[in-house]
């Protein structure tokens, strides 16, 4: 008859020495076991292929599940910080877009105004010139 695929309940406690879950979990994440996951039942589960990789040397190391923990929140932390930088890049062109919007904006009310001024100062200019004496007309000279 061949072996499990998983250790059974009997071998996890005679390997931890422990019957309750969560110290069997932590006794074998203490060892080296880092696959050893408990299930949604309460139940804790470890491969025997792993169990025997950790036990010839190949798997792990007593601080091994601690490295493995250690290498996720480095990773997540590299993870969260990428996603600062992409957030803060992406306020830092939407800020830029909006000051170039403004200085369009500004640019062209200026121009606006400019040429408005121009209008002003033209029809100024051209009644000016139509105030001052007028030439006589044809009908004034015959009378």
């Amino acid at each position: 008859m061949f072996p499990s695929v998983i250790l059974s309940t009997e071998e996890i406690a005679a390997l931890t020495g422990f019957r309750q879950p969560a110290k069997q979990l932590k006794e074998l994440h203490k060892h080296g076991f880092w696959r050893a996951r408990r299930l949604p039942t309460g139940a804790i589960i470890l491969e025997r292929a792993h169990y025997e990789a950790v036990c010839r040397g190949h798997l792990g190391s007593p601080n091994s599940a601690e490295e493995a923990r250690q290498r996720e929140a480095d990773a997540a932390d590299v993870e969260a910080e990428l996603a600062l930088q992409r957030w803060a890049e992406k306020r830092r062109l939407r800020l830029e877009q909006l000051a170039a919007d403004r200085a369009r904006k500004a640019a062209e009310l200026a121009a606006e105004s400019a040429r408005k001024a121009e209008q002003r100062a033209r029809k100024a200019s051209q009644k000016a010139q139509g105030s001052g004496p007028r030439p006589p007309s044809a009908s004034s000279r015959s009378g």
